[in-house]
């Protein structure tokens, strides 16, 4: 994935290979993946899927409706891109304005989310703030 990022010149390619190379991402194999492909989802959510019970994992990070069901009749508990910066904000690697901040960028960026999801995100993040994490 990462060769076909940087032939495609995405930023976040190069990225991703710092971090494999720092040793904070590693590149695995998955087993396994046939039993996904009658939910429909992408490869990569099948491969997600797939790592998570190979790695014995309970927590998958995927934010597809039906990609969410796929791991929950697995056994998996999926979480979304926004309890991932509320997670953020909750350890101070976000402050506030951060948070805000990245959750306007991820719209603008045609990141699909309700409005109702996106008031709940700010209110989650606010009161976060306000009981000191």
């Amino acid at each position: 994935m990462v060769i076909r990022g940087k032939e495609e010149e995405y930023p976040d390619a190069l990225v991703v290979e710092e971090a494999v190379e720092e040793g904070w991402i590693s590149v695995k194999d998955v087993t396994g993946k046939k039993r996904l492909e009658e939910y429909g989802i992408d490869k990569g959510e099948v491969e997600e899927i797939s790592l998570a019970l190979d790695l014995k994992s309970r927590e998958v990070l995927m934010d597809q409706s039906h990609a969410r069901f796929a791991a929950e009749v697995m056994g998996l508990v999926p979480k979304g891109t926004v309890y991932l910066l509320l997670k953020a904000l909750r350890k101070e690697i976000l402050n506030f304005d951060d948070y805000l901040k990245c959750l306007e960028i991820l719209v603008s960026r045609g990141f699909r989310m309700s409005d109702d999801v996106y008031i709940e995100a700010v209110r989650l993040g606010k009161k976060l703030v306000e009981e000191g994490k």
